[in-house]
C-alpha cells in the first residue's frame, strides 16, 4: 500500500483536513504496522491447496515472501502450515515434502491412512451408550416428564 498523504484544502483559505485517523492510530501503534497471513481449515487436502496457493504467492510477489509476516494464525491444517511457516519452511520445500522429491523424517502417509475410520473408537462409544442413555433418563430434565 502507499503512504497517505495531507490533500490541500479545495476552499479558499483553509489549511486542508486534520491528520488522518490511519496515521494516528499508526503513531499510537509504533509506527509500522503489522501484517498477519491467516490460513483456513481444509484437513488433508486443504493444507495441501494452501501450500500450493502459498508457493504461488511466493512466485508472484516482488518485495515479499510468505515467511515474512509478522503474525501467522491457521485452524486445523491452516495451524499446521502455519506453523512451518513461521519456522522458515518455504512453501516449495513445503511442496517437495508432499510430493515425495526429498527424503522426509514422517514415514510415509499415503491418504487411506488419513482417511480410515477410527473403529476402536466406534466400539468403545458403542458399548457406553446404554450407559449415558441411562445416566440421561434419570436426569431432572426427564423426570418432569
Amino acid at each position: 500500500m502507499g503512504d497517505v498523504v495531507e490533500l490541500e484544502s479545495s476552499q479558499p483559505g483553509g489549511t486542508g483536513p486534520k491528520r488522518s485517523t490511519i496515521q494516528k492510530a499508526q503513531r499510537r501503534r509504533g509506527g509500522r504496522s503489522k501484517t498477519a497471513l491467516v490460513l483456513g481449515g481444509g484437513g488433508f487436502t486443504g493444507g495441501v491447496y494452501e501450500i500450493g496457493a502459498l508457493r504461488a504467492l511466493d512466485l508472484l510477489s516482488v518485495n515479499r515472501t510468505v515467511n515474512e509476516f509478522d503474525i501467522y494464525v491457521g485452524t486445523s491444517a491452516g495451524s499446521f502450515v502455519a506453523s512451518l511457516l513461521a519456522a522458515g519452511l518455504t512453501p516449495e520445500e513445503m511442496s517437495r515434502v508432499v510430493n515425495r522429491q526429498v527424503p522426509t523424517p514422517f514415514r510415509d502417509v499415503d491418504l487411506g491412512a488419513l482417511l480410515r475410520p477410527n473403529y476402536a473408537d466406534f466400539a468403545t462409544r458403542s458399548l457406553l451408550m446404554p450407559l449415558r442413555l441411562a445416566g440421561l433418563a434419570r436426569s431432572p430434565l426427564f423426570r418432569n416428564i
